[in-house]
């Protein structure tokens, strides 16, 4: 879990500087926020790899409410200045598949965590599962699951940086 926490703040740290390197607003007390908002939950979750993998997927699930909401403000603000028009027309693409990884992440970690509070991820005389191993396979998950946005960031950013200088130099 430890892990997995650090690689989420690795991947929140590129997600947020690949926003603020493509487009371009005046900010102001909402850039702010949205951030911070996404700290707590980061905070929150690193103290949550002590208190047990229940307590650390529903971190998890606060993390995904914070992906929709970063994406459906970053969309909004972007398609609010005519500077961004270009740029906009290109994400598109990767915002409809980090919309779609969000969801994902909606659906998938809350069902974990009841698991996890049924006693399903949890080892012991009376479990039906090697003990950790449940709980190791769901943290995999949720890499799984960082992995992908890291991914579709990469790939998705890449092209839409490189059509919209294609863009601009046909200009």
């Amino acid at each position: 879990m430890a892990l997995v926490t650090l690689f989420l703040l690795f991947v929140v740290w590129d997600h947020l500087s690949r926003d603020a390197m493509t487009f371009s607003w005046v900010p102001d007390f909402r850039d702010s926020a949205i951030p911070f908002l996404i700290g707590v939950t980061e905070l929150f979750l690193s103290q949550a790899v002590g208190l047990g993998i229940s307590i650390w997927l529903f971190g998890m699930v606060a993390a995904a409410v914070c992906a929709l909401a970063h994406l459906a403000y970053v969309r909004w603000r972007a398609e609010q200045s005519a500077e961004n028009r270009h740029v906009v027309a290109f994400s598109r693409n990767r915002w409809r598949m980090e919309w779609v990884l969000s969801l994902v992440g909606l659906v998938l970690f809350p069902l974990l965590a009841a698991a996890s509070l049924a006693g399903l991820l949890a080892s012991g005389r009376h479990s039906q599962v090697d003990p950790g191993i449940a709980a190791i396979v769901a943290t995999l998950l949720v890499g799984t699951w960082l992995a992908g946005y890291v991914v579709c960031t990469h790939i998705c950013w890449r092209g839409t940086v490189e059509r919209a200088q294609i863009d601009l130099m046909l200009r």
